[in-house]
């Protein structure tokens, strides 16, 4: 399987052929890219009372 946007001189390209496949191998590669790292520490938002009254505005705080 090969992805064409990244190497396009892939000359075996059978994604088309089975979808599949495909997909199941790219959600276990995003799976396990996913598990191997551990997110960062979130850091608190402190906001100031206007930055506030904008999210508010938008209804987002």
């Amino acid at each position: 399987m090969c992805d064409l946007s990244v190497d396009p001189t892939c000359a075996y390209d059978h994604s088309d052929l089975h979808p599949r496949v495909t997909l199941a191998l790219f959600r276990h590669l995003a799976h396990e890219r996913i598990t191997g790292k551990k997110p960062p520490e979130r850091q608190p938002l402190t906001l100031d009372s206007q930055a506030a009254a904008w999210l508010s505005v938008w209804g987002a705080y």
